[in-house]
């Protein structure tokens, strides 16, 4: 015959869950936290200052690592964006005026052709 659990052992796994589930949650930001800033970095972009004034930072609940807030997230995310938006932008830029450049001279080389087969 099975016999449930009592009260206490009830709190007991409660708390192992909350426990275990407070710390994924904080591997995850962490990974978060150095895939953004790695990224960040690689483009030359500056980084919050490390502060714990709860607006870019804050320490995860185990293992006491800097880790970013929704805040710091949000920001490094959109500087991110925004430079590689413009750097796309500036690529693009130029390939088209590469476009232009080999299609002119293409045409160039097409009537010098065809003035000297004349």
């Amino acid at each position: 015959m099975q016999q449930g659990l009592s009260g206490e052992e009830c709190d007991k796994l409660d708390s192992q869950e909350e426990f275990e589930l407070t710390e994924v949650d904080d591997d995850i930001s962490a990974l978060e936290t150095e895939y953004l800033v790695e990224n960040a970095r690689k483009l030359l972009l500056p980084i919050p200052e490390y502060r714990l004034d709860g607006a870019m930072w804050k320490r995860s609940k185990h293992g006491g690592n800097f880790i970013l807030t929704e805040n710091g997230i949000a920001e490094i995310r959109n500087a991110i964006r925004k430079e590689r938006r413009e750097r796309r932008e500036g690529t693009i830029v130029w390939l088209a005026s590469l476009t232009g450049i080999v299609g002119a001279v293409t045409g160039l080389v097409t009537v010098l052709k065809s003035c000297g087969s004349n």
